[in-house]
């Protein structure tokens, strides 16, 4: 009898809950239909955290688990006790291109990177009012940015005929491995009733490794086949591979946010994320670089097998904002939906360029001079969309089934002309779900998110091969080189994400009886 007055009960808040809902619907209906005319999602992809991913990333109003560290740090104030979460998201990427034009072998074939091994990323968090706070909590956790950190494309294609071909993104990138994460710490205050308030810190770590092709446009006589690098613009003999290795740990962010409680079943949340060192300087990854000699210049000394460098790249600042409506049963969240809004400002940097600093270059390079090396990408301000919600299942007081559906959309971070390889920044239109199981303040939460990037043709591209002894794009004969990335860009991606929420305090509780 008491199985039937909850399920009762249960259908009567949702039947409640679904017409109070239905405005917020309407409303991220209306987003995602004008979603063509926004620019959104930088190059990340949504969203860190098993639960937030089943959500589509709507989770700025929610904030109720230690993902506030990322998404509102207002919302630590609401967790009372002791919380831990430990999520994993594995990511199958594919990026593809097919570039413009060809060469002496003919057409360009297509290249692809599918982010092999898959990419993982796992995030941390721990939130504690230390059993005696009643208005304060305090986080620390880490994690890094929803990305793909490591791609690879090839140098050297195979032919049909068994023979190896240049690889049509070599100029581009050869291959990306990165890794960013952020030590957090963090502390959530109810100022009042309605309004929550955090703040935190955050150390920003990079450990980088790149590689691509450079081009050498010189020629001697006592290397006969070095004739083809002042006539010819792609010449494999020609090319250098370029490598950077280094680190950085001297960055921080900061994040303010605020959560309020509109009545019972309405809340807002807003959140801001600084740049890196609050725009001031960007991220200065400081490591060692080294240049093959290019083949038909072999004996030139043009090459270095360890040079001092310097990489720079910046993370903007990030706003979130969301509104969420949802019923409770008994204490425990029964219905919820949410919208929000993300938007990245680029345009308050002083540039979005990433720039390679050679602090002693061979003698022959430059003069010996420092060479900067700067790598283009003109990334513009950025607004995403997230629309998600959930539904809670009980078996008992403290026992059941969560049910998690959600949907993006972001549009391009770049220009046509700037598209290229390291980062997948075309428009990209995403669905999600995920499961999560409750047995007294234990939660096994699973996701999964297909995402995928709508294909776009470049025919007016401004990447070009650099030339390697001077750090300036290559020129032959007085000319500009052809811009190296024009073509057909697409992709997609598979998210998979299993985490574990402890809610330590319930476990103390005395168990509840099923309901008969």
């Amino acid at each position: 009898m008491a199985s039937v007055l909850c399920s009762l009960v249960v259908f009567d808040r949702l039947r409640t809950a679904f017409w109070r809902s239905a405005l917020l619907v309407s409303v991220g209906a209306t987003f995602l239909g004008n979603a063509q005319r926004l620019r959104a999602g930088g190059f990340e992809i949504p969203a860190n955290g098993t639960e937030a991913l089943g959500r589509g990333g709507a989770f700025s109003a929610k904030a109720d688990s230690p993902l506030a560290l990322e998404y509102n740090v207002g919302g630590l104030a609401q967790q009372r006790g002791t919380h831990a979460l430990f999520d994993n998201n594995v990511a199958f990427s594919r990026y593809r291109f097919a570039r413009e034009g060809g060469d002496s072998f003919g057409a360009f074939p297509t290249v692809q990177s599918d982010a092999t091994p898959p990419f993982y990323a796992p995030w941390f968090g721990l939130t504690t009012d230390f059993g005696f706070f009643k208005r304060i909590t305090f986080a620390a956790g880490v994690y890094g940015p929803s990305s793909i950190g490591r791609r690879t494309f090839p140098v050297f294609v195979p032919t049909d005929d068994g023979k190896q071909r240049p690889g049509p993104g070599r100029y581009d990138l050869a291959t990306t491995d990165l890794l960013i994460f952020y030590p957090t710490i963090a502390v959530g205050v109810r100022a009042a009733r309605f309004l929550d308030l955090g703040f935190a810190v955050q150390q920003v770590s990079a450990q980088i490794k790149l590689s691509s092709m450079t081009y050498a446009p010189q020629s001697l006589p006592m290397f006969p086949s070095s004739s083809a690098c002042t006539t010819q613009t792609e010449a494999a003999g020609c090319d250098s591979v370029t490598r950077f290795v280094g680190k950085s740990y001297d960055n921080y962010m900061l994040q303010l946010g605020a959560l309020f409680h509109v009545g019972r079943a309405v809340d807002v949340g807003v959140n801001v994320r600084s740049a890196s060192n609050l725009g001031v300087r960007p991220i200065l990854v400081k490591g060692t670089v080294s240049a093959t000699e290019p083949p038909f210049l072999q004996g030139m000394g043009i090459g270095a097998e360890k040079m001092d460098g310097e990489f720079s790249i910046f993370l903007p600042w990030v706003f979130r904002g969301g509104i969420r409506f949802g019923q409770k049963l008994e204490g425990q969240q029964l219905f919820d939906i949410e919208a929000d809004v993300v938007y990245e400002a680029w345009s308050w940097l002083s540039g979005t360029d990433h720039t390679l600093v050679l602090k002693n270059p061979p003698p022959l390079v430059n003069k010996g001079q420092p060479v900067e090396i700067t790598l283009p990408h003109h990334y513009r301000d950025t607004l995403g969309l997230r629309l998600g919600g959930s539904l809670f299942m009980p078996f008992s007081a403290d026992a059941g089934v969560t049910m998690r559906v959600g949907g993006f959309y972001d549009g391009s971070a770049s220009a046509d002309a700037d598209l290229r390889l390291d980062f997948d920044t075309l428009a990209k239109l995403g669905a999600t779900g995920g499961l999560g199981f409750l047995v007294r303040g234990v939660e096994i939460n699973v996701a999964y998110a297909y995402q995928h990037s709508l294909s776009r043709t470049v025919t007016d591209g401004r990447l070009f091969a650099i030339d390697g002894t001077t750090g300036q794009p290559v020129q032959i004969g007085g000319k500009l080189a052809p811009a190296v990335n024009n073509g057909t860009y697409s992709g997609s991606t598979h998210l998979v994400s299993a985490g574990l929420t402890m809610r330590f305090e319930e476990w103390r509780r005395e168990p509840t009886a099923k309901p008969k």
